[in-house]
């Protein structure tokens, strides 16, 4: 049963379908699949005068550092509304411990392989040749409708950073393969690992592992 967020769960989609055989079930969470729906990320990366390969020539990899400014670009404000929040719920516990675990999640970063990261920027965001099935990896192409069995696709309904329509759908399997969706309410990461996403959708996400273990 394979488990991916975000970037991860591109990844585990391309795994799965390269070696259905091996796979039980997929979970993806808040994963982009179809990159022509990237918003402005998306944007910026086709942009012509956006050259990743400079940039990890020059540090051997994709810095850590230009990656969260990134991110943080999409909603620059973002930061002080978070502050404004803090200092209302200050003398909430309860806050205070969601409020920590969501910064640290969002600010524990490492820098990202220079090579892979050309790679995607290359073949996802400019090209989408993974939704075309033009994606190539050790000699084969990347066929989504190889996926066999049950999948589980979790979309955040703010996210900024993977939008809905970027998501896996249902016409981009085998009508055979089961697809269920489900809509988390909050953020890229508020949204699984806020209070509400451990009082609903992580009771929802082992009722679905429990039946797909059943059924194997």
């Amino acid at each position: 049963n394979l488990f991916g967020h975000c970037l991860g769960g591109t990844i585990s989609a391309v795994y799965s379908s390269l070696n259905p055989d091996k796979i039980n079930s997929l979970l993806l969470l808040t994963t982009p699949i179809d990159f022509e729906h990237s918003g402005k990320l998306g944007q910026w990366a086709r942009q012509e005068q956006f050259k990743p390969e400079i940039i990890t020539k020059a540090y051997g990899q994709m810095p850590w550092w230009i990656l969260q400014s990134s991110f943080q670009m999409l909603k620059p404000m973002l930061p002080w509304h978070k502050i404004e929040k803090l200092i209302k719920e200050y003398k909430n516990p309860e806050f205070i411990k969601n409020f920590w675990a969501l910064e640290i999640w969002s600010q524990d970063n490492i820098s990202f392989p220079g090579g892979c990261f050309v790679t995607i920027i290359d073949e996802l965001y400019k090209k989408n040749s993974l939704i075309k099935g033009e994606l190539i990896v050790n000699g084969k192409a990347i066929l989504l409708n190889q996926i066999k069995g049950p999948v589980l696709n979790i979309a955040a309904a703010d996210d900024h950073i993977v939008l809905f329509k970027s998501t896996l759908q249902t016409y981009h399997l085998e009508p055979e393969t089961t697809l269920m969706s489900v809509t988390s309410q909050g953020g890229h990461i508020g949204s699984f690992l806020g209070t509400k996403a451990q009082k609903n959708l992580w009771p929802q996400i082992t009722e679905w592992l429990s039946s797909v273990e059943i059924g194997k």
